[in-house]
């Protein structure tokens, strides 16, 4: 399945089976800044071309590079722990464990995913196990568009 398609799948699920509560006695996370590589950052939707100098590290034919996202909770209640997903090309190329965040409460989460020369969707699923209470599911799936240009081998 495409990642496009996995991710409309999943908004698509959010919005059928997702009622936010009268009471607003729920959690809700969701990322609002995009994400960053390196010094770089790039909006949510938006679209990177990263090469290889780029990188962190080579091998194989991937590129790893330092990978930054903001996890902020916009309900008035706790979350448990949880993880995320980092998706390229239909495959997790990484997963983060987020601490607990209390209502109002922004993280930022770092993490190294390595990845293929290309150009392709780069997904970001938050609370990918589904381990959450939340308000709203629809905001837990982003998404941006990265070239990596370059052979990605070894030095």
């Amino acid at each position: 399945m495409g990642l496009f398609k996995m991710l409309g799948s999943v908004l698509c699920a959010a919005a059928i089976f997702n009622v936010a509560p009268a009471s607003g006695i729920h959690a809700d996370v969701t990322s609002l800044q995009g994400m960053h590589f390196g010094t770089r950052a790039v909006p949510w939707g938006g679209s990177i071309v990263l090469t290889e100098r780029d990188a962190m590290l080579r091998t194989k034919g991937r590129c790893a590079f330092n990978v930054g996202y903001d996890l902020r909770n916009l309900g008035d209640r706790p979350t448990a722990s949880f993880k995320n997903f980092l998706l390229a090309k239909g495959a997790i190329v990484a997963i983060s464990s987020a601490q607990p965040l209390q209502p109002g409460e922004t993280r930022h989460v770092l993490t190294q995913p390595y990845l293929e020369p290309g150009t392709y969707v780069l997904g970001l699923q938050l609370d990918a196990e589904n381990q959450l209470a939340e308000s709203n599911l629809a905001n837990n799936a982003l998404a941006l568009t990265v070239t990596v240009s370059g052979a990605c081998r070894a030095l």
